[in-house]
C-alpha cells in the first residue's frame, strides 16, 4: 500500500527529499536563488504546476534583480518572436501563433501565458530552449550519428549518459511496447529513442549556459517537463558536462502521488501541490507502439 503524501508531501510545502524534511518558503527561494542556474519541473498538462512556477519565478525575482526566464515550450528559430513580445510589440494571439504553440503542444494557453505575461510585465528576457520537432523527428529514424553536422540546428554531442537515466528510458520505452525493460536495452530503437532524449537535454542546457555568458549577474531560471530534471540525470548532467554545476532543481510535487518516487536527489526541494477538482491530470495509458521521448 502507497503511504499517504502528507507524510512526505503536504499541500502548500516545501520538502528537502533527503529525510522528507520540510523547509520554510523564504529559506528554499533564498538557496536557490544563489545558484546560477534555477530549474523549475512540470506536468506539461497540469495548470497547478504552471502556477506554482509563477510563485516561484515572482519569489526569485524579490531576491534576484535580473532574471532570465527560458521556455521548453519554444522551439529556438522562434526567437525573435519572444524577443518582439517582451519588447511589448507583440499580442498574446500573435505570440502563440508565431510559435506554433498550439500545434506544436496542444495545450490550452491558460498553461502557458501567465509564465509570457510575468516576462513581459517584468521586461525580463525570454528564451526558447526547444529544437525542431523536424530535428527530433530525424534523430529518432537515424540516431545522432546518422544526423549531419550540418542538419543539428547547432546542437554538440551530448555527454555520455548515466547509466541510471539509460535505464529508467527503458521503462518508457517498455511500457509502450508492452514488453520487459530487459529486452529493450541494446535494440536499435531503443538507442533512438536514448539519442532523440539526450538531443532535448544537451540543446536546453546549451541555451541556459549562454544565457549565463551573455547575461553576466543574471539568474538563469528553466521551465522545463520534469522528465529532464528528476534525478539530475537529464539538463543538470548535461550542465555539468559543460561546467555549470551551481544548480538549484525544484519540483511540484502532486500530493495524490505519494511518497515512493520522493527519493534523495530526485530534486533539491519539491513543492505539494494539490490540483482543483477536474484538474488533476489523468495517469497515461501508453499504447502499444514505440513512443517519442519523453519531455
Amino acid at each position: 500500500m502507497a503511504v499517504p503524501a502528507a507524510a512526505c508531501v503536504s499541500a502548500g510545502a516545501w520538502t528537502q527529499p533527503a529525510g522528507f524534511e520540510r523547509r520554510s518558503h523564504d529559506a528554499v527561494l533564498a538557496e536557490a536563488s544563489a545558484a546560477d542556474v534555477v530549474l523549475l519541473g512540470e506536468r506539461h498538462d497540469a495548470l497547478e504546476d504552471h502556477r506554482w512556477q509563477l510563485d516561484v519565478l515572482a519569489g526569485l525575482l524579490a531576491r534576484r534583480e535580473r532574471l532570465v526566464v527560458a521556455f521548453e515550450a519554444f522551439a529556438r528559430d522562434t526567437q525573435p518572436v519572444l524577443d518582439r513580445w517582451t519588447a511589448g510589440t507583440l499580442s498574446l494571439d500573435e505570440l502563440l501563433g508565431e510559435t506554433r504553440f498550439a500545434q506544436t503542444w496542444g495545450l490550452p494557453v491558460e498553461t502557458i501565458a501567465p509564465l509570457l505575461h510575468f516576462t513581459r510585465r517584468h521586461r525580463l528576457p525570454a528564451l526558447a530552449m526547444n529544437v525542431s520537432r523536424g530535428l527530433v523527428a530525424k534523430v529518432s529514424r537515424r540516431g545522432w550519428a546518422g544526423v549531419p553536422a550540418a542538419e543539428r540546428e547547432g546542437v554538440c554531442d551530448p555527454a555520455k549518459p548515466e547509466i541510471a537515466y539509460v535505464e529508467e528510458l527503458s521503462v518508457v520505452y517498455a511500457e509502450h511496447g508492452c514488453r520487459d525493460p530487459a529486452t529493450v536495452v541494446g535494440t536499435r530503437g531503443f538507442a533512438r529513442f536514448v539519442d532523440a532524449q539526450l538531443l532535448w537535454d544537451r540543446a536546453m542546457a546549451e541555451v541556459l549556459v549562454t544565457a549565463s555568458a551573455r547575461h553576466p549577474g543574471a539568474l538563469v531560471v528553466g521551465l522545463v517537463g520534469t522528465g529532464h530534471l528528476e534525478d539530475g540525470h537529464g539538463i543538470p548532467h548535461q550542465l555539468a558536462a559543460l561546467g555549470v554545476a551551481d544548480v538549484s532543481v525544484l519540483l511540484p510535487w502532486d500530493v495524490g502521488r505519494g511518497c515512493a518516487g520522493l527519493r534523495q536527489g530526485v530534486a533539491d526541494f519539491v513543492f505539494g501541490v494539490d490540483p482543483l477538482p477536474g484538474e488533476r491530470p489523468a495517469p497515461k495509458r501508453h499504447a502499444c507502439a514505440p513512443p517519442d521521448p519523453p519531455r
